[in-house]
Order: C-alpha cells, then structure tokens, then sequence
C-alpha cells in the first residue's frame, strides 16, 4: 500500500529501520518484494539473529550475563532475517551502527553489513551507542552523510 501511494505520487520509497524495526523491515520486505519496491534501505543498530540480540542485550549486566545461554533456548530464529537480508539485492542498504552500542553488539552489525549482497555500506559511527548515530558529537556529519546516501539511491532509481 506505501508502495502504490508512493508511486501515484511519483516518490522513490525509503525504508528505515532502528533495532528489533531493522529486522522487522528485512522480513516484510522480503515477503512483499512483489508489491513493495523501495530506492534505498537503511538499517541502524542491526542484527540477523533474535538469539543473539537477547544474548547481546544480556550481556549488559553481569548479573544477567549468566542467563546468556538461555537466550538461544527461549529465543526463536525462524523468522529472524539471516538467510533472507540476500534476497533484498539489488536494493542499495546502509548499514549504520554506533561503536559503543552496549545493546546490540556492533559486531551484529558488521555481521549484517556482511551478509547483505551489494550494492551496501557500512558507516561505523563512533562513540555513538544504540540508535543514537543521528545524535551524537558529530549528529551534522552523519544526518548529512545519510542524506547523501539516500538522495543518491533516489536519483538512480
């Protein structure tokens, strides 16, 4: 339904998405790549895997993290965006994740970034923790670079 309001307006659609959204974004995506055709698709503070995001964010108190190992136990990955984020090609993605995220661990980003098919890129913000690439010391130079990005992606869509 974006997609079709967007066309009748003749707008290129952006997708966005932040934490436990970016995997929301890559699934319905995925499922409505008939219908939904978007120009660029960003994604902060992402992950591939549930299990791991629960271990990441359990990971935050050394109390909790004695329960890590139950993540992978109670957590499903069946609809988790893993093997599908490949399927999102040839749709330009950025990736964009702080390096002082305490909730979900960079390294879920970079392993994101990595599964993806090209055309993508990973901007490292740092000093930014979760969801907060847009707000910290340098919040002009990252809003700026986003901007770019996306206005690039619409111009050769």
């Amino acid at each position: 339904m974006a997609d079709e309001r967007a066309k009748s307006l003749k707008v290129p659609l952006v997708v966005f998405g932040q934490s436990l959204g970016t995997s929301l974004v890559v699934r319905a995506l995925v499922e409505e790549k008939a219908n939904i055709h978007p120009a660029f698709i960003a994604l902060d503070s992402p992950f591939l895997s549930f299990q791991w995001a629960g271990a990441s964010v359990l990971s935050q108190s050394w109390l909790f993290t004695l329960f890590q190992p139950f993540a992978f136990l109670i957590i499903s990955d069946e609809w988790a965006p893993r093997e599908r984020i490949r399927e999102l090609s040839p749709i330009p993605i950025l990736v964009i994740h702080g390096d002082q995220d305490r909730v979900i661990d960079i390294r879920l980003g970079v392993e994101t970034y990595d599964a993806a098919l090209p055309p993508k890129e990973f901007i490292r913000v740092p000093g930014a923790g979760h969801i907060q690439a847009f707000w910290g010391p340098e919040k002009e130079k990252y809003r700026k670079l986003f901007v770019d990005k996306m206005d690039t992606a619409v111009r050769s869509h």
